[in-house]
C-alpha cells in the first residue's frame, strides 16, 4: 500500500484543517492511500525526537527527515507540507520516480524571488540553497544514505545537513517535476498536479484571496467555510493593530479637539487601535503653546509628534501633504497585522475602528477614495477608465482625505513609491491628490477602493469616519454642529469618571525638530 506522510503543526494557524484538506485531496484519487500524520509531540514522547533548539519555522521542520525510520527503513515513503492540494494520483509519482539508484527524489526549486515575501507565520521568505527541496520528498526507505537519517541525527544535525539533503550523494537525489510542487504565487505555468500554498493559504489570515484558493475552497463544507470565516475575524479582531493619524497645525486646533475627542469617547480599542498626531509649529512660541493645550486633556491618550515647518516651502502645502511624510514616519513600525491609516482632521470617529474587518481581509495593500463614491471595496488594479481620460477631465481621480495602507513589505514599498513621486512636483497644489492618481495608474500594486463607510461626507451615523470639509462649510451646518456638542457633552462626563477610560501607555510627546 502507498504509504504518504504529511506534516503537521499544532502551532500554525488553521493547520488542522490544511491537513484535513490535504488528506482529502488525496484520497480524492487515490482512496487505497495510508496517510500519517507527523506529530512532534508524539516523537518526543516515544523519545524518537528529542532536538532542543525551536529555530523551525513548523513544527514539522526536522521531523519529517525521521519518515524512512517511521517506515522501518524498507520500500517508497513520500512527504509533503500540509499545505498542499493535491490534482492527481500521488501513486503517479511512485510510478515514475521511484528508482532504485535514488535516495530521494524531490522538486530542484531553483527560484529566488523570494525576498520581500512573508511566510504564513509573519516569517520573511528566505532564499537558500536548495530551498522547498524537503517540502516533497519521495524517500526509497531503503537505500544506504538514507540510514543516516537516524533519530540522532535528525535530532542534532544542523539545520544545513537535514535541508540541504547533505545525507545522500548528489546524484542519489532524484527530480521530480515541478507540477508536484506548485509554488503558489512564484509559478505561472498550466501543468498544476499539486498546488503548495508555500506563503500561506486561504485558511490562514492574510491570505484569503491567495491565488488557487477558491480550488481548496471546494474541499471543504459551507460549515467549514463559515467557521474558517469566524475564526479569521476573531483573529483579526484579536491580533490586528491599527495607528491612526491626523496632521495639523494651531490653526486647526478646533478640528483636532473634536477629532481627539471623537476618538476618545468612541474607541472602544484603544489598545489596538492607537492615535498619532503629527502637529507642525512654525516658531517656539507655537510648540511650547501646543503642548501647553495637549498636556492635560489629551497627552493620556494620545501620542504626539511635533514637527517644525520647512520654510523652503509654503505653509499650506507643508501642512497639507505632510501626511507622505508622516506614513514614512510610521512605517518604519513592523508589526504584520498593522494598518495605517490617514484621516484630514476635520473628521469624527462615530465607532470603533475595529467594527469592520473588510480592510484586514482583503488582499488589496492600499486604499482610497475615489471622486465617483463607489459603494463597495474593490480589489482591481484598474478600471476601465484610463489616466488619460483623467487628465481630459481636468481633475484628480482620487481624494486624500483618507488614505489606507498595511504596513508590511508592499505596503512600505508603496509609501517609498507615493513619497517619491509627491517630492518630485510638491510645491504644487493638489500635488498629494496626483500622486494617488500616479500610483493606482501605474498598476503596479493592488489598490482598493474606498466605500462610504470609511470615508462619509454625508454624516451617515452609520459610518464609521464621518469627515466635514471643516472652514469650506457654512458655520451654521446645523448636524455638525451638533455632533460637536454631543462629543463635548461625552468627553466631559468621562473625563470626569477617567477610571471608565483606557489610558493610553505610549505617550510620546517628540521635541526634536
Amino acid at each position: 500500500m502507498l504509504k504518504v506522510f504529511i506534516g503537521f503543526d499544532s502551532t500554525n494557524y488553521g493547520q488542522e484543517m490544511a491537513y484535513e484538506v490535504c488528506k482529502r485531496s488525496i484520497r480524492k484519487y487515490n482512496k487505497n492511500v495510508e496517510i500519517f500524520k507527523i506529530v512532534r509531540k508524539d516523537l518526543i514522547d516515544s523519545k524518537l525526537f528529542w532536538r532542543e533548539d525551536n529555530s523551525g519555522v513548523t513544527e514539522f521542520t526536522y521531523t519529517r527527515f525521521l519518515v524512512p525510520y517511521l517506515n522501518n527503513y524498507k520500500g517508497w515513503a513520500l512527504f509533503c507540507d500540509s499545505d498542499f492540494l493535491w490534482n492527481c494520483d500521488v501513486e503517479d509519482i511512485f510510478k515514475k520516480y521511484a528508482d532504485n539508484k535514488y535516495a530521494v527524489c524531490c522538486v530542484k526549486h531553483n527560484y529566488k524571488n523570494c525576498h520581500g515575501k512573508t511566510k504564513m507565520d509573519g516569517r520573511p521568505q528566505e532564499y537558500y540553497p536548495r530551498k522547498n527541496w524537503s517540502s516533497l520528498m519521495l524517500f526509497n526507505c531503503c537505500h544506504p544514505s538514507i540510514k543516516n537519517l537516524t533519530p540522532e541525527n535528525v535530532s542534532t544535525q544542523t539545520p544545513q545537513w537535514l535541508h540541504r539533503m547533505y545525507w545522500a550523494k548528489d546524484e542519489e537525489i532524484g527530480e521530480i517535476d515541478k507540477s508536484y510542487n506548485y509554488l503558489v504565487g512564484y509559478y505561472d505555468d498550466n501543468n498544476i498536479n499539486s498546488l503548495h500554498y508555500t506563503d500561506g493559504g486561504p485558511w490562514h489570515p492574510g491570505y484569503e484571496n491567495v491565488e488557487h484558493g477558491e480550488k481548496w475552497l471546494t474541499y471543504i463544507s459551507e460549515e467549514e467555510k463559515k467557521k474558517i470565516d469566524n475564526e479569521i475575524k476573531e483573529y483579526y479582531k484579536k491580533n490586528s493593530k491599527i495607528t491612526l493619524f491626523t496632521v495639523c497645525d494651531l490653526n486647526y486646533f478646533n478640528q483636532f479637539e473634536t477629532f481627539a475627542k471623537s476618538y476618545i469617547v468612541n474607541e472602544t480599542n484603544k489598545d489596538k487601535v492607537k492615535y498619532t498626531h503629527f502637529f507642525i509649529y512654525k516658531t517656539n512660541e507655537d510648540k511650547v503653546l501646543i503642548k501647553e493645550k495637549i498636556k492635560n486633556d489629551f497627552s493620556k491618550f494620545i501620542n504626539f509628534k511635533l514637527i517644525k515647518y520647512n520654510n523652503n516651502i509654503n505653509f499650506r502645502y507643508f501642512c497639507c501633504h505632510y501626511r507622505f511624510e508622516a506614513f514614512n514616519y510610521l512605517k518604519n513600525k513592523n508589526n504584520l497585522n498593522e494598518i495605517l491609516i490617514y484621516s484630514d482632521i476635520d473628521a469624527y470617529i462615530n465607532k470603533s475602528l475595529l467594527n469592520k474587518f473588510d480592510i484586514f481581509k482583503e488582499s488589496a495593500y492600499f486604499f482610497i477614495r475615489n471622486n465617483k463614491y463607489e459603494e463597495k471595496i474593490i480589489n482591481k488594479t484598474n478600471f476601465n477608465l484610463e489616466e488619460k481620460d483623467i487628465q481630459k477631465i481636468g481633475k484628480t481621480y482620487f481624494l486624500s482625505g483618507v488614505i489606507v495602507i498595511k504596513n508590511d513589505k508592499i505596503g512600505k514599498n508603496i509609501i517609498n513609491y507615493l513619497l517619491t513621486t509627491y517630492n518630485n512636483n510638491h510645491k504644487e497644489w493638489f500635488s498629494d491628490q496626483k500622486a494617488l492618481d500616479k500610483i493606482f495608474f501605474s498598476k503596479r500594486f493592488e489598490i482598493g477602493i474606498l466605500s462610504r463607510y470609511y470615508f462619509d461626507l454625508t454624516l451617515d451615523k452609520e459610518n464609521l469616519l464621518l469627515l466635514c470639509k471643516g472652514l469650506e462649510f457654512p458655520e451654521d451646518r446645523v448636524e455638525w454642529q451638533n455632533l460637536i456638542k454631543q462629543i463635548n457633552i461625552k468627553f466631559d462626563n468621562q473625563i470626569k469618571n477617567n477610571d471608565q477610560i483606557k489610558v493610553n501607555d505610549e505617550i510620546n510627546i517628540n521635541d526634536k525638530n
